[in-house]
């Protein structure tokens, strides 16, 4: 008999970033900077108009600014689409220069990430080093037992919060303590009105496995580091997984299609 050879974890399965033909390009480009000239010209002379002549600068160089932005990072740059490596469905604004992750298909509610032009399923034991898997948060939710980020016994409850606007830290304070006087095995939004807050679990190692964002169906959403208690926080509250703000992808792309 042969000697048997070693066991080898095999590679994750990739898909590909693909850019808009090269002979595109040129052309779309062009579109891109005629409709920024044209809403430039516009801004500029409903401005003139008023006479105020450094509004009217600051508006052009800021107009300016957004076409090359434009044009350098999504038409000429390094953004494109890709296959979901799970189901197939298209994933749009991503980047094959850069290191991407915490990307959802919204078809399959699978995470992907990326690097250098490639995209492949995240880890179902990934831990992000910042609150990056997002859910929608609803007004009561239960807790999955553990800690939010290892899931080992909790020892402590900690806050965070979000600002609806820009208020006094009165308010904050408020809110936060609301938040810890709820602690009762159950999870409760304490809405000040104009600060949110929460008591998240945490063992004695950890303190910064969640945070908010504002948007999803329920108005605001929570990101967890664990992809294994994100899912198992959708599950037991039946809500919905959603994509983090911060991976900088338009409304449009974070969209299912």
């Amino acid at each position: 008999m042969g000697t048997a050879m070693p066991y080898r974890t095999p590679p994750p399965r990739h898909t590909e970033v693909s850019r808009p033909d090269h002979k595109v390009r040129p052309w779309l480009a062009l579109v891109a900077l005629l409709f920024v000239a044209s809403v430039m010209l516009g801004v500029i002379a409903v401005l003139d108009l008023a006479g105020d002549s450094f509004i009217v600068g600051l508006a052009a160089v800021g107009s300016g600014a957004a076409a090359m932005n434009l044009l350098f990072g999504n038409v000429l740059g390094g953004v494109g689409a890709a296959p979901c490596p799970s189901c197939g469905a298209a994933l749009h604004g991503l980047d094959c220069r850069a290191r991407f992750e915490g990307i959802l298909c919204r078809q399959c509610g699978q995470f992907v990430e990326g690097k250098g032009g490639r995209v492949w399923l995240t880890d179902e034991h990934a831990i992000a080093d910042t609150p990056l898997f997002g859910a929608a948060l609803p007004k009561r939710f239960r807790w999955p037992a553990g800690c939010v980020v290892c899931g080992e016994p909790v020892t402590q409850h900690l806050p965070i919060h979000i600002r609806k606007r820009d208020v006094a830290e009165t308010a904050v304070n408020t809110a936060i303590g609301m938040a810890m006087a709820s602690v009762v095995g159950f999870g409760v939004i304490a809405d000040s009105g104009t600060v949110v807050a929460l008591a998240v679990p945490h063992c004695g190692k950890h303190d910064d496995g969640a945070s908010l964002a504002l948007g999803g169906p329920t108005e605001f959403l929570i990101l967890f580091r664990s992809y294994a208690y994100q899912r198992m926080f959708c599950r037991e509250n039946k809500v919905s997984v959603l994509e983090s703000p911060a991976t900088g992808r338009s409304r449009a792309s974070r969209r299912a299609r």
